[in-house]
């Protein structure tokens, strides 16, 4: 056992925090208790006004990069610490996730075996009183066409990728704030596509707290800003049917926003349905299209 260890990749860790004392704590012990044998821990405090940066203090020993600093928001703080990681895997936690017992041993002993470009397992999901509400479970898409055929189903803080391939994947400053998950897999799989290396393991690596300050639920307007910047920005990094792909998910955004704006104002009449329908005649045939309004719909 003591060879395997030594043989054990190393993982990269980055923790970050804005505001969340109720949990900060919890995510940190989540990572510290893992006694993973090769861990590197980079945790950065994002402008806390909170009790935060105390109770992250306690730990900074245990850090192998430590920055309380002035907010800058949520990609600059995984930006910071990943440009400054030496893992061979790495992956990040928001401070009101945490890890499930024993993950990155699963994880390390995976990598092992392979290794592989692409690590994930299950992630739970909880409410913010603590209730379960469901488990997530991974899918890995075959190719970059099938992530839009099938969905990308990565439980972000339950998925880890080869530090190299992170880097080359994480979008440029300026792009994003809050999708920094989406715009990160959909590069790395736009770049490698089928050769990716995968592995699931089929067991809960991570636990995902749900609430109404989370970013993606409480800055829901400007999520859907940005998966049009992901996808305009995308397709001008590609060609043929790929950006084709890209170009056409990037239409059909624009377009449910507008109707969602159309829907929201019935004074606006059916002549501005028909006109928005005149202005992007090709969304009826897209299958995404109707994908989209069934969700709307159930």
């Amino acid at each position: 056992m003591k060879s395997v260890n030594q043989n054990l990749p190393k993982i990269s860790i980055i923790l970050g925090n804005y505001n969340y004392d109720r949990w900060v704590e919890r995510a940190v012990v989540s990572v510290l208790e893992q006694e993973y044998p090769h861990l590197e821990l980079m945790v950065i405090d994002d402008g806390s006004t909170d009790k935060s940066v105390e109770i992250l203090e306690k730990y900074k020993a245990q850090y192998q990069y430590w920055n309380p600093r002035a907010n800058q928001g949520h990609y600059s703080w995984i930006k910071e610490a990943s440009d400054r990681a030496s893992g061979d895997l790495i992956n990040w936690l928001c401070s009101d996730d945490y890890l499930a017992p024993g993950a990155l041993a699963k994880v390390g002993r995976a990598y092992f075996e392979g290794p592989f470009d692409v690590i994930t397992g299950k992630a739970i999901r909880w409410t913010e009183e603590g209730r379960f509400e469901t488990e997530l479970e991974p899918f890995i898409p075959l190719s970059f066409e099938d992530i839009f055929r099938k969905g990308l189903g990565l439980p972000q803080p339950s998925t880890f990728i080869r530090t190299e391939l992170f880097k080359r994947a994480l979008p440029p400053p300026g792009l994003v704030n809050i999708l920094v998950d989406t715009a990160t897999y959909l590069r790395l799989w736009m770049e490698k596509d089928s050769e990716i290396s995968s592995y699931v393991i089929p067991e809960v690596l991570a636990h995902v707290q749900n609430h109404h300050k989370a970013q993606t639920v409480s800055q829901g307007l400007r999520t859907k800003e940005e998966i049009k910047k992901i996808y305009s920005f995308l397709a001008s990094e590609t060609k043929g049917i790929k950006a084709r792909i890209l170009t056409e998910r990037n239409r059909l955004h624009h377009f449910l926003d507008r109707l969602e704006d159309i829907a929201a104002h019935p004074d606006k009449g059916l002549w501005k349905l028909l006109q928005l329908f005149s202005q992007y005649p090709e969304i009826i045939y897209q299958r995404s299209f109707w994908g989209a309004v069934k969700k709307k719909l159930y």
